[in-house]
């Protein structure tokens, strides 16, 4: 039977990316910033959730609920995953192991920085673009900076000038957060927030 979202635990995705991981430049960097959403979210919220994947149009046999095994999320990461989505994945609340009825779906987007360049004029209009194309007002757009160059010169953006620059209609997106890369784990800074996403916890 077909089933239209394939969710998977943190744990089990983590050990597909140590065994079967292709490196930064493929899928797996997606996957990644899922993992430490969800972390970051789980933390913020106080809420558990699991990691969930839009599925094409191709047949396969998995249950919606089972346990895979790695080589289970294999074959379904790389031969039933959809693609050209504005859904990157979705983060779905769970309490005592079942599911709450909705998710939080997320876009991902990376900004390629010179270390010497002063881009925040480039990163707004970027987020600008990107933001007003989707006109979905649950969708959040996780924007990645990287930041090319030696390490010594590298310089960050100035988050306050940075949400000043922002012109996203209402209704475009729910909302937007900058991922901070931070030695081997990620943080999620919130730029801008619809005035429905300010009522909410998230």
């Amino acid at each position: 039977m077909k089933h239209n979202i394939f969710y998977i635990k943190d744990e089990i995705l983590n050990e597909y990316l140590r065994v079967y991981g292709r490196g930064p430049h493929s899928k797996d960097y997606e996957y990644n910033i899922a993992i430490e959403a969800k972390y970051y979210f789980d933390i913020h919220l106080k809420q558990v959730h699991v990691i969930g994947f839009e599925q094409n149009d191709n047949q396969h046999d998995f249950p919606r609920d089972f346990s895979p095994t790695i080589e289970d999320v294999k074959e379904i990461l790389i031969k039933y995953n959809k693609e050209d989505t504005p859904v990157d994945f979705e983060l779905a609340p769970v309490k005592d192991g079942e599911f709450l009825g909705y998710s939080y779906p997320f876009q991902i987007k990376r900004f390629y920085k010179a270390s010497d360049a002063t881009s925040n004029n480039e990163l707004a209009s970027a987020i600008n673009k990107y933001a007003n194309k989707y006109g979905w007002k649950d969708l959040s757009l996780i924007i990645v900076p990287i930041i090319k160059g030696k390490e010594e010169d590298k310089t960050g953006f100035n988050v306050d000038e940075l949400k000043s620059m922002l012109e996203i209609q209402e209704g475009a997106l729910r909302i937007v957060y900058m991922a901070q890369i931070m030695g081997t784990s990620i943080g999620f800074v919130q730029l801008w927030g619809s005035k429905e996403a300010k009522t909410e916890s998230m």
